[in-house]
């Protein structure tokens, strides 16, 4: 199939955005969980929209009609290239580090200062935007004077979104305050910023599933009642997978065996029954066929550490939080996600009949190359969680390069290549040293 696949490639690679509500390069990343929070409440399409949030209720800076400029005919944004000079301006920033982002400006301050608008040439574009029902709110003339005057942190501070935190010159989000990365910010000014949050979002900000431990903990320190969260959904003590057993996994042991080891489980401690571990010991599942099932699932399984599986402290390692391992298995799951989309959107679905036997570059490159639909696969990419950084037009332009790495490579290296992330040759081998 491999050589078929080849010369199907070789013999149909061709080797060679803006609409309104257009999410910028940049996304906050301040801590454990960025990628479950952002983008919690989507830019809905153009008329009518209304707009709460873009990046999720714990990492706003700034309110959205100032970050998320549009297309308005008759003013400023039809004769420049907005979206350019705010991609690039966000590109600057490093994404890692808190005290840069606390200092990124909004997108309407940015375009104010590099195309020296006028508060005329602001009006005239909120003005059509309010009118026209783009937004449902319109800023003062006060704010526009001062985002056109040069006075950037002034400026800043009355853009920022009521769950947002602005001192000496920085917006910090509240994740940034809750996660203790703000410095020089005292509890009184955090606990004044969660009020009003909280009086904006409602009740549901204390008790949602995306507050990290450190969140809570803070939270906790600052008189609030949140939600506890428990290691998992089967038992208080340890995550889902240290007593889930995949089918997949099943399959591997005789029906009968499988019966009467589900029989005489028992409660452990914990009150949940049997575990991952002891299953593969007492059933006689190889490490080795353990291994060759997570791979031939493209890393999909889930959190199943294999190495700790058949170690001696397995209980001890489920009993505690791996971000790092659960994100891993995420991305993979949404690498499988966007190639069944692309098999199935081109009509390939019946040939890739296992996404994780063929490369995300291997499908795109049996199509020839649609503008129209890469804009539509990096929208699609937006909405899913956890989804890596993925250069669709790249793939096409290096076609030559990677059709040259499908006989030497497995589809996963190519994967995590396209993805931007270290290449293994498979999903163990890239997940056994995360804990």
């Amino acid at each position: 199939m491999k050589k078929l696949l080849i010369i199907l490639l070789c013999l149909i690679l061709s080797l060679l955005v803006i609409s309104c509500g257009k999410k910028n390069n940049f996304e906050p990343n301040t801590g454990a969980g960025h990628h479950e929070d952002s983008k919690e409440e989507q830019t809905e399409e153009i008329p009518g929209r209304k707009v709460t949030s873009i990046y999720g209720m714990f990492d706003e800076q700034f309110d959205f009609i100032y970050e998320d400029i549009c297309l308005v005919p008759g003013t400023f944004t039809q004769k420049n290239p907005v979206y350019s000079i705010i991609e690039n301006y966000n590109a600057s920033f490093d994404r890692s580090s808190v005290e840069a982002l606390s200092k990124r400006l909004p997108a309407i301050i940015v375009l104010a200062k590099e195309l020296s608008l006028t508060e005329v040439d602001l009006n005239e574009y909120f003005t059509a935007c309010f009118e026209t029902g783009i937004t449902d709110i319109m800023p003062s003339s006060e704010v526009m004077k001062t985002i056109v005057s040069g006075s950037e942190e002034k400026a800043a501070e009355l853009c920022i979104h009521p769950s947002a935190f602005a001192k000496d010159g920085k917006v910090y989000t509240l994740r940034m305050l809750l996660e203790g990365a703000a410095e020089g910010v005292s509890d009184k000014e955090i606990k004044a910023t969660v009020d009003k949050a909280t009086a904006y979002y409602g009740a549901e900000l204390l008790k949602s599933d995306r507050l990290s431990d450190n969140m809570r903990e803070k939270l906790s320190e600052l008189g609030y009642e949140v939600v506890k969260t428990s290691a998992g959904t089967l038992c208080s003590i340890h995550a889902d997978e240290y007593h889930t057993i995949p089918s997949e996994l099943e399959a591997l042991v005789d029906a009968d065996a499988l019966a009467a080891w589900k029989a005489s489980l028992k409660a452990d401690e914990c009150g949940a029954k049997g575990n991952i571990s002891d299953f593969v010991s007492q059933l006689g599942v190889s490490k080795e066929s353990f291994i060759e099932l997570y791979n031939s699932l493209g890393g999909t399984l889930g959190h199943y550490n294999i190495d700790v599986i058949y170690g001696e402290d397995a209980g001890e390692y489920y009993s505690q939080k791996h971000t790092d391992y659960v994100k891993a298995v995420e991305a993979d799951r949404a690498m499988a996600a966007l190639k069944e989309k692309v098999a199935k959107d081109t009509g390939m679905d019946d040939f890739v009949t296992n996404v994780h036997e063929f490369s995300l570059a291997e499908i795109l490159l049996m199509t020839n190359r649609d503008e129209a639909y890469i804009k539509e696969l990096k929208e699609y990419m937006a909405t899913v969680v956890s989804m890596p950084e993925i250069d669709i037009a790249s793939i096409y332009d290096n076609g030559t390069s990677y059709i040259n790495l499908v006989s030497k490579r497995s589809p996963y290296y190519i994967d995590c290549q396209a993805s931007g992330r270290i290449a293994y040759p498979t999903p163990y081998d890239a997940h056994r040293g995360l804990r």
